[in-house]
C-alpha cells in the first residue's frame, strides 16, 4: 500500500515529532455507566424519601382536621357572640324605646289569650317583613298543625319573637289569636314601633276538658326612636 501525504515537509516533520495517544474507551463508558446507574439510584432514593415524607404530611395534616373543625366553630361562636353583645347593647340604649312596644303589645291582649314568653333573636333578616294588612291563616284541623317558618337571614336587627296561649272557646278554632293579631294591627301607634308581623306557628293541644292553641308571633320592630 502507497501512502501520499499531501502535507509540506516542515508540517509532516512536526507531526512526526508528537506521540500517539491511546485513550482507555472501555474504562470511560464504565465510569460512565457507573455515574449514571449511581445518579438514577440517588434520584430513585430522593423520590422515594419525599414520597414519605408527603405522605407523612397528609398523615399529619388529617390528623389536624379535627383540631380546625373545632377551632372554626369557637371562631363562629366567637363571632356570634360579638354580634349578640354589639346587638344588646344597641338595645339598650335609652332610644331603642322598648317600654312603648312591650305596652302596646300588653295593651292589645284579648281574653282567653295570655303570654308565655317573649325573647329577641339576633341576626334575623327584617328586610321583606310580611305586609301588615296580610291576615294571618288559620289551620283548618285541630290536633296537629304544620309550622309556617320564615327562614331566618344574617341582619343586624333583632326580631322579636312572642309565644302565648289561647283557649279555644268557640267553633272557629284560633279565634282569641286572630282577635289579637287584628287589635295590635289595628292601633295607631302598631306602624311606628312594627314594621310588621308574622304568625309563625299555631299548634293545638288538650288539656283535661279544654283545648289550647299555643302560638308564635314574629314582629319586625321599626328603627324609630
Amino acid at each position: 500500500m502507497i501512502k501520499i501525504s499531501l502535507l509540506p515537509p516542515e508540517i509532516r516533520a512536526a507531526a512526526g515529532s508528537f506521540p500517539s495517544v491511546s485513550l482507555p474507551w472501555r474504562k470511560i463508558g464504565v465510569s460512565g455507566a457507573a455515574l449514571l446507574i449511581a445518579g438514577s439510584i440517588g434520584l430513585l432514593l430522593l423520590g422515594r424519601s419525599q414520597t414519605l415524607l408527603l405522605g407523612r404530611l397528609a398523615a399529619e395534616w388529617k390528623g389536624l382536621q379535627p383540631q380546625l373543625s373545632q377551632l372554626d366553630q369557637a371562631r363562629a361562636s366567637l363571632l356570634a357572640l360579638k354580634n349578640r353583645d354589639v346587638l344588646f347593647r344597641s338595645l339598650k340604649q335609652p332610644e331603642a324605646r322598648w317600654a312603648p312596644r312591650l305596652n302596646l303589645l300588653s295593651d292589645s291582649l284579648v281574653s282567653n289569650l295570655w303570654f308565655t314568653r317573649l325573647k329577641l333573636q339576633p341576626n334575623v333578616s327584617v328586610e321583606n317583613p310580611p305586609a301588615p294588612a296580610a291576615a294571618p291563616r288559620e289551620p283548618k284541623e285541630a290536633g296537629k298543625s304544620k309550622p309556617r317558618v320564615r327562614p331566618p337571614q344574617p341582619s343586624s336587627t333583632a326580631l322579636l319573637v312572642l309565644e302565648g296561649s289561647a283557649f279555644v272557646a268557640g267553633p272557629e278554632e284560633g279565634a282569641s289569636v286572630k282577635r289579637y293579631l287584628e287589635r295590635l294591627k289595628g292601633r295607631p301607634e302598631f306602624s311606628r314601633w312594627f314594621r310588621g308581623l308574622d304568625l309563625q306557628s299555631v299548634e293545638h293541644r288538650q288539656i283535661g276538658d279544654e283545648q289550647v292553641s299555643d302560638f308564635t308571633i314574629a314582629l319586625y320592630p321599626t328603627g324609630s326612636s
